[in-house]
């Protein structure tokens, strides 16, 4: 049988609760009746069978696929907020026991601005799950209907989507595991197999949801995390007590056709969260020792790739066929090694690895010759330093375009010249403030 899409019924007299999920049921009628026909054409049974079972399965991996994206998102944002915790501890920290109206709000932008820095969104963590809600539903209501549109009787109806009486008829005759897609536990037509098939799906559901929760994502969150107030981390583990609950509470009412694919559904996320604390282990979680070693080597392969092109771009900038001046090529030398390490330590974060000094960086003024990275002390005064110079290394080059006297009463040569002296007066005087310390601490010792 071919598909063929005709016009959609508007919802008629269902439900009010229908009326709503309407648009949701008639999305999801087309794509199990598409599926089906798919599987038809590859020789499963048009008609009552495996096939409708089939449909199902392939409902719940199409929905799992257009969840991936929303998946990443929500692991980028759990890696940012796990960056930013430090932050958001010390804020918490800052404002502990402290309930007056100005101390929240204080506490409230504080936290936004490090949620802003790191990128980090509580909300995304919980888009894979609002985006699965109306599905849920509207399959359920869906199987709900498909009895009295196979008999007839669904007031207004003949159909929902691609689901005709006689699709209906079939998929309410199709069964697992020698029960139809459309019995419950305790409804019409429900008798002892019944209740034992419904009740393995569901002891399934319950058992997967702890595994999933306690042995993959629980595993693959540091400590720091782990023993944190980050609400985030108090949501999983309450999903770990709520989602076996509510499997509990709610298996026995819905369909064996939803069942079916909420066990679909679980074993995609055990699957798909296994391959997550393999690929991308948190750092400082149990997975990330787990793969460390492996890792390790992951790393320095990448490392040795990136360290090639890093040597080609130095040596490109040293050739300076941009023609800048001595200062210049030293920013750009500068640059290029900060971006080294900025992808070093970002590939670092996704294998899970701890951090590391990832290379030198040649600074200004006193702090020549350190080893100078992001989050190491004194990096912020050199990031300013760094930025200061390569904004007056532009004005320089602005100003050497002309050679002519500018609103100081100097010409760019003149102007340079004295911004040279500045500069080397301010290094002897941050060399001499520096001996002077190192004088006075070893005498002090």
């Amino acid at each position: 049988m071919l598909l063929t899409i005709v016009p959609a019924a508007g919802p008629g007299n269902l439900a009010l609760y229908d009326k709503i999920l309407y648009p949701f049921m008639w999305v999801i009628g087309w794509i199990m009746r598409g599926i089906h026909e798919l599987l038809a054409l590859a020789g499963v049974s048009s008609g009552a069978g495996v096939g409708w079972v089939l449909s199902i399965v392939g409902l719940t991996v199409f929905v799992r696929l257009l969840l991936v994206p929303l998946f990443v998102k929500q692991i980028k944002a759990t890696r940012a907020m796990s960056l930013a915790q430090p932050e958001m501890s010390a804020i918490q920290k800052k404002y502990k026991g402290k309930r007056d109206q100005q101390s929240m709000i204080r506490m409230q932008e504080e936290t936004r601005a490090v949620q802003r820095k790191y990128g980090a969104s509580m909300s995304a963590s919980c888009l894979p799950i609002l985006f699965q809600m109306p599905v849920f539903f509207a399959l359920y209501r869906l199987l709900y209907n498909m009895k009295p549109i196979a008999d007839g009787v669904l007031p207004g109806h003949d159909s929902i989507g691609g689901m005709g009486q006689v699709q209906a008829q079939d998929l309410w005759h199709s069964t697992f595991f020698g029960q139809s897609l459309g019995l419950t536990m305790f409804g019409p037509g429900s008798i002892m197999s019944t209740k034992i098939v419904v009740g393995l799906m569901v002891a399934y559901l319950v058992l997967s949801m702890l595994f999933q929760t306690a042995f993959l994502t629980m595993k693959n969150m540091s400590q720091e995390q782990l023993n944190s107030d980050n609400p985030m981390v108090k949501s999983t583990k309450s999903m770990m007590y709520l989602m076996p609950l509510m499997y509990l509470f709610t298996g026995p009412v819905v369909q064996v056709g939803l069942l079916v694919y909420w066990v679909t559904s679980n074993t995609w996320m055990i699957l798909q969260q296994f391959f997550i604390m393999r690929a991308f282990p948190t750092r400082g979680s149990a997975a990330a020792k787990w793969r460390e070693a492996a890792h390790e080597k992951k790393f320095e392969a990448f490392r040795e790739k990136e360290e090639a092109k890093l040597a080609a771009e130095l040596e490109r900038i040293e050739l300076n066929e941009e023609g800048l001046n001595h200062k210049g090529v030293q920013v750009a030398i500068r640059q290029a090694r900060l971006n080294h390490i900025h992808l070093l330590e970002k590939h670092r974060m996704e294998l899970g690895l701890p951090e590391i000094n990832l290379g030198t960086v040649d600074a200004v003024g006193n702090t020549a010759g350190q080893r100078m990275q992001p989050g190491q002390k004194g990096w912020e005064q050199y990031k300013a330093q760094f930025e200061a110079d390569m904004a007056e290394e532009r004005a320089e080059t602005e100003a050497a375009r002309e050679d002519v006297v500018g609103k100081d009463g100097l010409t760019a040569a003149q102007r340079a010249q004295k911004q040279a002296e500045r500069r080397a007066a301010e290094r002897q005087a941050k060399k001499k403030k520096q001996k002077q310390k190192n004088n006075k601490r070893n005498t002090s010792h």
